[in-house]
C-alpha cells in the first residue's frame, strides 16, 4: 500500500498497489507527483527485470508501467512509449515541475551496463531518457535529489560529488566529505543548501 498524506489538511489516503508477480524475477519502483495541467496527484509504478541473467529470456514485462490518478481512484496500464526491458530503475524518484526522474542503469551484462536518467512526464505520460557524461555513466553508485529548485545527481566514491542537472548538461557544484566517522550517504539538502548526511552511531542510524 502507498499512503498519500496531505499535511496541510491532515488527511491521508491509502492506495493499494496492484499485486506483483509471485516470482522473484522483477523489482518495483514507485514515483509520486502532481500533473502540471490538472493538479491531480498521480502514483507511477514501474516493474523492471531485477536479475541480469533474466533479461535475454524475458520477451516483455507484464504490466510494466501502471499509473494511479487520485481523481479517478483507478489504476491503468500504459502500453506505449515504455522503457526498454533492459533498464533497471532505482527505488525512489524525484519530482520536479510535473515530471518524475529516476537514476537508472541499462545493459544486458555487468560489463555493458551504464547509468542514465529516465524521466516521466505526468501530463503526457511519456518517458524520456537523458544521457549522463562518462564521468557519471559508469559510476557504481549514484542517487538523485533536489537542491533548492534544481535537480542534482550524487556520485559516491570516497566522497560524495554533487552535480547539478540543467536541461541535459551536468555541472559539478561541490563535494561532501564522507571520511568523517560513521558518515554513510547524502540523503538530501536543507533549504539553505547544506547537505543532510545519514550517519551510523552504535549500530543505529540517524541524521547529521
Amino acid at each position: 500500500m502507498v499512503v498519500i498524506w496531505n499535511v496541510s489538511i491532515r488527511k491521508a489516503i491509502g492506495v493499494v498497489l496492484p499485486k506483483p508477480p509471485t516470482c522473484g524475477t522483477y523489482a518495483t519502483s514507485i514515483g509520486f507527483g502532481v500533473c502540471r495541467e490538472t493538479s491531480d496527484p498521480k502514483i507511477v509504478k514501474i516493474m523492471c527485470i531485477g536479475r541480469l541473467r533474466d533479461v535475454e529470456s524475458i520477451a516483455c514485462i507484464p504490466r510494466q508501467v501502471e499509473v494511479f490518478t487520485l481523481s479517478t481512484r483507478a489504476w491503468k496500464s500504459l502500453s506505449g512509449n515504455l522503457p526498454r526491458k533492459s533498464i533497471f530503475f532505482s527505488e525512489c524518484s524525484v519530482a520536479k515541475d510535473g515530471t518524475l526522474y529516476w537514476v537508472a542503469s541499462d545493459g544486458n551484462t555487468v560489463n555493458e551496463r551504464h547509468n542514465l536518467i529516465v524521466s516521466f512526464d505526468l501530463t503526457s505520460e511519456e518517458f524520456r531518457e537523458v544521457s549522463l557524461p562518462d564521468s557519471l555513466a559508469y559510476r557504481s553508485s549514484l542517487s538523485m535529489s533536489k537542491l533548492r529548485d534544481s535537480l542534482v545527481v550524487i556520485d559516491y566514491s570516497v566522497e560524495a560529488n554533487i552535480w547539478m542537472m540543467e536541461d541535459e548538461s551536468f555541472t559539478k557544484l561541490f563535494t561532501v566529505d564522507l571520511n568523517t566517522p560513521n558518515a554513510l550517504k547524502v540523503i538530501g539538502f536543507s533549504k539553505s543548501g547544506e547537505a543532510i548526511v545519514i550517519v551510523s552511531k552504535d549500530n543505529h542510524f540517524g541524521h547529521g
